[in-house]
């Protein structure tokens, strides 16, 4: 199996000096520590290493010393079943200057995208009214690059989405532009796609719900209204996608209507998004010849109860993928 065995920071965003951190067996990592300590720095580089193999990403190196070389090395060994002992290894890196970071695995971990941090999650803590519309949140964030195989699409739900604005807005002069009409007829194809694979994953993260959290007189689905393309004005500037997503919360069978935060309070709600973004993770269809998981402060506002399933789903459902948590608790 391939791990990631040894990372080192130098002059590169909050790390001004070099930092080097071993993991000799390829292990998993908890990175504690105060905020503004660099946990975020930390994962955003992870982030900008692997996202710059297929789209190039300028390096950031410290603010304090813009002007000097800095670099982001990870060092990659494929590893014995048996006792970990480190075969081969080869060191790939960013930087300022000569970045490579281009293996083919490397891309494809991308595309797995094993990144989620409180930013994502914050945005059901700032939703306060009843029954939010969760579309941004859901397909635009958390499942953003997952690839719908299942549904015949080999495009991401980004690429879709994308190839959609684009063509509706984007690329469009009037209404009977050639593009515009490429676009209405896509819509219902993307519709369909969603549907397909949020029946998978939601199917997916009740069994979590269930099995990790006891909850098994609550059940969650999904409502997703019909993908529409509205026209308020002339002006194409008023044009928009009409995208809903909403959850439908059932206690025993019988629905709780808009009003579930009674009963799945802010924590319970985070960890509901989590195990969705884990159930993505874990539908996702492509072979990964190196998985990463790496999730940044999500703990923030989850109580033991809530923490301890996730940590044991991470345990018992991804021992397969290499896992970085970054907290201050």
């Amino acid at each position: 199996m391939k791990r990631i065995t040894k990372i080192i920071l130098e002059n590169c965003r909050a790390y001004f000096d070099k930092y080097e951190i071993d993991l000799p067996s390829g292990e998993n990592l908890i990175i504690y520590g105060e905020n503004g300590s660099g946990k975020s720095s930390l994962f955003k580089s992870f982030h900008q290493f692997f996202k710059s193999s297929i789209k190039p990403i300028p390096f950031s190196p410290n603010l304090f010393n813009p002007s000097a070389d800095g670099r982001f090395v990870l060092t990659f060994s494929d590893l014995n079943d048996n006792d970990l002992s480190i075969m081969q290894s080869k060191t790939f890196r960013i930087s300022n200057v000569n970045p490579d970071n281009t293996a083919s695995f490397i891309k494809d971990t991308s595309l797995l995208n094993g990144f989620l941090d409180y930013t994502d999650l914050l945005r059901i803590y700032l939703k306060s009214e009843p029954n939010p519309n969760l579309f941004e949140l859901i397909i635009l964030n958390l499942l953003y690059e997952f690839i719908p195989v299942s549904t015949g699409v080999s495009a991401s739900i980004a690429s879709q989405y994308n190839y959609l604005i684009k063509n509706l807005i984007t690329d469009a002069r009037t209404r009977n532009s050639r593009c515009h009409k490429i676009g209405l007829n896509k819509i219902d194809e993307f519709d369909r796609s969603l549907k397909v694979i949020l029946k998978s994953i939601f199917k997916l993260l009740n069994v979590y719900l269930s099995q990790y959290f006891d909850l098994k007189d609550i059940s969650i689905e999904f409502v997703l209204k019909k993908i529409e393309f509205k026209y308020p004005g002339r002006d194409k500037r008023s044009w928009y996608l009409d995208t809903q997503l909403r959850l439908k919360v059932l206690k025993n069978g019988k629905e709780l209507g808009d009003e579930y935060k009674d009963y799945l309070n802010e924590a319970r709600l985070s960890s509901v998004a989590i195990c969705l973004y884990l159930a993505s993770l874990k539908l996702f269809p492509a072979q990964i010849e190196y998985k990463l998981i790496y999730l940044d402060d999500i703990f923030i506002g989850l109580d033991t109860s809530n923490r301890i399933p996730i940590v044991n789903i991470l345990t018992e459902e991804f021992n397969d993928y290499q896992v970085f948590v970054s907290t201050y608790d």
